[in-house]
């Protein structure tokens, strides 16, 4: 199983200017010395201690009196421990801050351990954790907060395996890499020491990003599985993580804290969230930041996520939930092309009908109008789920082995505009883009983001937004902006098709595919709709 930061030693290698009677503190007066660790990692008040926590200022109230509470625990440490160790010294703090209070009250002081009960333990720790150099300089302006044991009666709301795609690991199910902004993809066929859950570590999102997670106002434990999968020297990457704000780790460098190749984990307990989103923010001084997996608990049913949406009462030019579909039918309005079919009771965004496709054989298995025309400027939805893993391509010896899929395509005349479309690569990576091309034409052009998303067993929501009075595109997915597809239409198409139409002709759902495959791309699409105005995910 992984190692937790206690497990770990972590604090072992954060040098501070004072240290404690307890023996859990390697250096005491038996005359057992510390090893000499030392690190560049500096680690806030507001990082835990594998079943322990030190919480942000937001995520705990500091009574008035905080400041006499941290002068006592000082007069205390120096009363009845500070004549027992020289200063300064590396200590580890490698137990959590209950063990610390409980085993210091029991044994503390050796001379007479009735000296010092639990309030006068407690109140050392506040003094060694907060006032004794714990904090780093730059988060040394935090208010000092008594540390947070994690919460008993928290469940797990979010299990995310960054960069991957879903696992399960000891009866506990990780998403495919979600709720993200920026980043890459990595990843290492490597096997993984100090842990059971290899596949966890063998991907990870580096770079400068960050999460949002979805969830109600209240207080939050997370987990962040870290590791160093590429450098094999310290001092190669550092980086932050702050937490709704605040920075809770300052200057990590996994590779000093865990080596190469090797599981770590890092608990932050007791986060306190009051806007609907809990964020994580991953900056590096040197070279990227980067993390394996992350676990956000709480309080049941306290996940934000909103009921699925589907056609409702909205004001659409077309809308598709597929409910009032025959099973084995399409909708009216629409021409079948390909192996495309109204199922139920299989897998539905909302309701209990969806659009299936097996396709099989490469090109078109879609439906397309043919019962009007559609704005040049509109929005657009549709939620897609693909079964995964997804295929391959067959031919493995090109230079860049990919396949082309198309979920939603524009036609104007002899003008395609391939709106929500995507690029797998042969590892599985995935890019989205802008693709137009004329039939006939071998030609395309586009606009397209890195191979920073991979195709998840879930149901996805993706919006565009098309403007021929501006020249613009913009992709949506899952409420997040896509950058590398989106912005002014400047392709060097043929004349007249060198811009935007004032409308279009059809639109098709399903999926086309455009090389040979490994097996049949299988999926569903629901709650389509084209709107004037933004239609959303909710």
């Amino acid at each position: 199983m992984s190692l937790s930061i206690d497990e770990r030693f972590i604090f072992s290698r954060l040098k501070l200017a004072i240290t404690s009677c307890s023996l859990l503190f390697i250096a005491s007066c038996t005359g057992s010395p510390t090893p000499p660790v030392s690190s560049s990692s500096s680690v806030s008040s507001l990082v835990s201690v594998s079943s322990a926590a030190i919480p942000p200022s937001s995520a705990a109230a500091v009574s008035s009196s905080a400041s006499d509470e941290f002068s006592l625990g000082k007069m205390l440490y120096q009363d009845q421990c500070a004549g027992c160790h020289e200063l300064p010294t590396t200590i580890n703090l490698s137990q959590s801050y209950s063990r610390l209070v409980s085993y210091t009250a029991a044994t503390m002081p050796k001379s007479d351990p009735s000296l010092c009960d639990t309030a006068c333990a407690e109140s050392m720790f506040d003094y060694l954790y907060n006032d004794a150099g714990l904090l780093s300089a730059s988060s040394s302006s935090v208010s000092p907060v008594i540390v947070k044991e994690p919460n008993p009666n928290f469940v797990p709301l979010f299990a995310v395996n960054s960069g991957g795609s879903g696992a399960n690991v000891d009866g506990q199910a990780y998403e495919a890499d979600r709720y993200f902004t920026g980043g890459d993809l990595g990843g290492t066929g490597d096997g993984i020491a100090n842990t059971n859950a290899d596949v966890l570590y063998q991907s990870e999102r580096w770079g400068a990003f960050s999460y949002s997670f979805p969830v109600k106002a209240g207080t939050y434990d997370i987990t962040l599985h870290m590791g160093e999968f590429f450098w094999e020297e310290g001092g190669a990457r550092i980086f932050n993580v702050e937490v709704e704000g605040d920075v809770l780790i300052n200057g990590f460098d996994p590779f000093s804290s865990a080596g190469h190749d090797s599981a770590y984990i890092v608990h932050l307990n007791g986060i306190s969230v009051s806007d609907g989103q809990l964020d994580l923010n991953f900056s590096a001084s040197v070279d990227n930041a980067n993390v394996a997996a992350i676990v956000i608990k709480g309080l049941a049913g306290s996940a934000n996520i909103p009921e699925p949406a589907s056609c409702g009462n909205g004001s659409y030019r077309l809308c598709l939930d597929f409910e009032d579909v025959a099973v084995g039918g399409i909708p009216s309005g629409f021409n079948r092309q390909g192996n495309i079919q109204v199922v139920e009771n299989q897998e539905a965004h909302s309701g209990t009908r969806s659009l299936r496709f097996d396709a099989s054989e490469r090109y078109t298995h879609r439906i397309q109008s043919n019962n009007g025309s559609f704005a040049g400027k509109h929005w657009g939805r549709i939620f897609y789920k693909l079964r995964t893993p997804t295929p391959i391509p067959t031919d493995m010896n090109s230079d860049f082995p990919v396949v082309h899929t198309t979920f939603v395509e524009l036609q104007h005349r002899d003008f395609y505009a391939r709106v929500v479309d995507t690029v797998e690569h042969s590892s599985r990576s995935l890019q989205y883009l802008f693709n137009v091309q004329m039939a006939g034409v071998s030609n395309e052009d586009g606009m397209g983001t890195n191979y920073d998303f991979r195709f998840e067993d879930r149901w996805v929501c993706t919006e565009w937004s098309i403007d021929n009075t501006t020249q613009t595109f913009d992709l949506y997915v899952d409420g997040n902006h896509i950058s590398g597809a989106s912005g002014r239409v400047n392709f060097g198409l043929p004349a007249p098709w060198g811009g935007l139409p004032d409308q279009w002709d059809s639109i098709a759902f399903g999926l086309s595919f455009y090389q040979e495959s490994t097996a049949s791309w299988v999926g569903w699409i629901d709650d389509a709709a084209i709107s004037s105005t933004r239609i959303g995910c909710d």
